[in-house]
């Protein structure tokens, strides 16, 4: 090979595991779970709610044991029907960050929300000392902004899922689907809840 080939096919192999190296970095897994809870942080997936306001969600259980959420870092959350297809959220989705830090949900973005999310990130809980975790609000808790948080599961037994995703993995337009908020392949920690309102 001459000097040139050798360069060039140095210069491609070196660019090519750089791209495969950076693809798995973005395609690293995402581990923990998600579950609904009250203000106080303590209910471990609580799964019947009387309002949408009494609804909050945190990432781990009632210990500190577990890794929790992995990795840290911003996500994205949502409500949708329990099978995934209807988005009930309809508050702008930058409004629906939460921030995971040492596995656990810290609490929201410390930065101003973007111009999109005019009435801000949604509410934070009590923080729950006990497994460091700080409770998302899915809903704010003055009833004329609540509708426009997320609306009413079309499910006959007031069935919801929440969902997180890291917003870095963030598509607004996968298959045109519902799910284009979170797409399919990094949807997890989902968790199903039931309304008693």
């Amino acid at each position: 090979m001459r000097p040139r080939t050798l360069e060039t096919s140095a210069r491609f192999f070196f660019i090519l595991t750089a791209v495969i190296l950076l693809a798995g970095i973005a395609s690293a897994a995402v581990n923990g779970a998600l579950q609904t809870t009250d203000f106080t942080g303590t209910v471990v997936n609580g799964n019947i709610y009387a309002s949408k306001s009494a609804v909050y969600i945190t990432g781990g259980p009632q210990n500190t044991k577990d890794p929790g959420l992995v990795p840290d870092g911003t996500y994205y959350f949502q409500v949708t029907d329990p099978s995934g297809s209807v988005l009930l959220s309809l508050d702008d989705i930058s409004c629906r960050q939460v921030v995971v830090s040492g596995g656990r949900i810290t609490g929201v973005p410390t930065t101003a929300p973007p111009l999109a999310c005019v009435d801000g990130y949604h509410n934070l809980g009590t923080f729950n000392s006990a497994n460091h975790e700080q409770p998302i609000q899915l809903c704010n808790p003055d009833p004329s902004k609540c509708p426009k948080d997320f609306a009413d599961t079309p499910n006959p037994g007031g069935e919801y899922k929440t969902w997180l995703t890291p917003v870095g993995n963030y598509s607004p337009s996968v298959n045109g689907t519902v799910q284009d908020n979170c797409s399919q392949p990094v949807l997890w920690g989902s968790h199903r809840w039931y309304s008693d309102f």
